[in-house]
């Protein structure tokens, strides 16, 4: 009884930090990525997977700093009542691509958070819909452990 009402009241605290965060970032791992991209990144942001316009200018912010050669994160998250997720790309300074998610779901017992780092070919800014939860999942990038490493990645 004791436990059920502890994760009650936890799904509460997360919902309302959620909602606090979504203000600011669509991502829960408000440095989801950057430490990839090295100096002088461009953050486009991570907009929310549910706002295509959001998603669109994001691209094109990413767009414009790989067109001038700088490091670059952008992407997209969502958060639920008891699920949040981001997926972004990183384009470090040697022009490296990386891809780096983080998602839990807490509606599944004892589930911990998951996150992924890998290295991607190049991407086609063109072929991405932003609208998705995971736009960038068919890119074929292969995990990587230095860089999951390097990423630093940690639970909010």
């Amino acid at each position: 009884m004791m436990r059920a009402l502890f994760l009650s009241m936890l799904c509460i605290g997360v919902s309302v930090s959620f909602a606090a965060m979504a203000e600011k970032s669509h991502c829960m791992v408000r440095d989801l990525g950057l430490p990839l991209a090295g100096e002088g990144v461009v953050d486009c942001g991570i907009a929310d997977a549910g706002k295509p316009a959001q998603g669109r200018r994001v691209v094109a912010c990413a767009r414009k700093a790989i067109e001038r050669g700088q490091p670059v994160r952008f992407g997209n998250g969502y958060f639920g009542t008891d699920a949040f997720g981001c997926d972004v790309i990183v384009v470090d300074g040697s022009r490296m691509y990386w891809r780096v998610t983080f998602d839990w779901d807490l509606s599944v017992p004892d589930d911990q958070p998951k996150s992924f780092v890998g290295h991607c070919p190049a991407i086609d800014l063109d072929s991405i819909d932003m609208a998705g939860t995971s736009p960038f999942a068919e890119l074929g990038c292969v995990f990587d452990e230095d860089a999951f490493k390097r990423a630093k990645i940690r639970r909010p």
